[in-house]
């Protein structure tokens, strides 16, 4: 997908997205556990659990940029259910390594819910509700599957409402990969998830600058609306061009034939965290200290932006990547 694919997807996905978020704002409610299951089974009745599966599986077998514009209004609206990691991250690395034809028509139909578990030190997506566990041992570079009750573990909510869970090893699992290709397998869907991410922060970016205008514009003091101080009008113009930097910054780390060099995807991960950053701060402090607490949607949007920049890497890790790489380069240049 190209920067211009971003701001004008392809039909298909243009479409997908806007019976996305007319369903979205008409029909969906938030759990307040993080989980509902009569919202995952109206999804997997639009089709989304089976996005990218391939079509003997159920699915649509739609390319992850085909996805992405949806993506954008799932964080637009907040939805808390593990659909993006399940349905476009873990269904379509499992179909890829040779997962079972039945385990996969039954994640098409919502009957079932993956995670990938790619970093034995991380947290995993979605708590109890998850079936069945993608297990990447990068020691012994081997991508499992196995049942997620295999693997127990602690289950909570995280910062923004969703369900996350640690694991133990599990005790049995099936082997689907095993060494060069799992480590390829691997890596292209942590790219995945990082784009699935990228998106999900501009949608949630454009939630936060919507709900700062119109709160600007209802709420008055002296006399007049706030959206008429200029200077909160600066603050918000500010938000603007963030936003629209942020799309720009999404747009390197879409999928695409030529995947962007490794110090192009650190700058588009440290400029997407600062952006997330800075508009969810300032949209809470345009709302006052209203705006932290749970009665406030803009509180829950931003808590989310934090959780996206944090999973993007934050700002100082890819930022000490950048300096190592420009350090080691120019150490080579003043050797020559």
């Amino acid at each position: 997908m190209s920067l211009l694919d971003l701001f004008t997807p392809a039909p298909d996905a243009a479409l997908l997205a806007e019976a996305g978020a007319r369903w979205l704002s008409q029909g969906y409610r938030a759990d307040p556990s993080g989980f509902s299951p009569a919202m995952w089974l109206a999804m997997a009745e639009q089709g989304w659990t089976a996005l990218r599966l391939l079509e003997e599986a159920g699915g649509l077998a739609l390319p992850l940029a085909a996805c992405l514009p949806l993506v954008h209004e799932i964080g637009a609206i907040g939805l808390r259910e593990p659909l993006i990691e399940s349905a476009l991250i873990a269904a379509p690395l499992a179909a890829s390594a040779g997962a079972d034809a039945n385990l996969l028509s039954a994640v098409a139909e919502g009957r079932r819910i993956l995670a990938l578990w790619d970093d034995p030190a991380a947290a995993v997506a979605g708590g109890d509700e998850v079936t069945d566990l993608l297990v990447f041992d990068p020691e012994a570079r081997t991508l499992a599957l196995c049942a997620a009750a295999e693997a127990p573990g602690r289950f909570w909510q995280g910062l923004d409402g969703r369900r996350l869970s640690d694991r133990a090893a599990p005790a049995d699992r099936q082997i689907l990969l095993q060494g060069a290709p799992a480590v390829a397998a691997v890596a292209r869907a942590r790219a995945e998830r990082l784009a699935c991410h990228a998106a999900e922060g501009c949608g949630a970016l454009s939630r936060a600058l919507a709900l700062t205008a119109r709160y600007l514009g209802e709420r008055r003091q002296f006399g007049q609306p706030l959206a008429q101080f200029q200077v909160l009008q600066h603050r918000l113009a500010d938000m603007l061009v963030e936003r629209e930097l942020a799309l720009g910054l999404a747009a390197i780390l879409c999928p695409g034939d030529t995947p962007p060099s490794e110090g192009m995807t650190d700058r588009a991960l440290a400029g997407l965290a600062r952006s997330f950053r800075e508009v969810g701060e300032a949209a809470v402090q345009l709302h006052g200290g209203m705006g932290m607490t749970d009665e406030m949607e803009i509180g829950r949007v931003f808590k989310r932006l934090l959780h996206l920049a944090t999973a993007l890497g934050g700002e100082t890790a890819p930022r000490a990547r950048i300096r190592a790489a420009l350090a080691h380069r120019i150490d080579e240049e003043t050797r020559a």
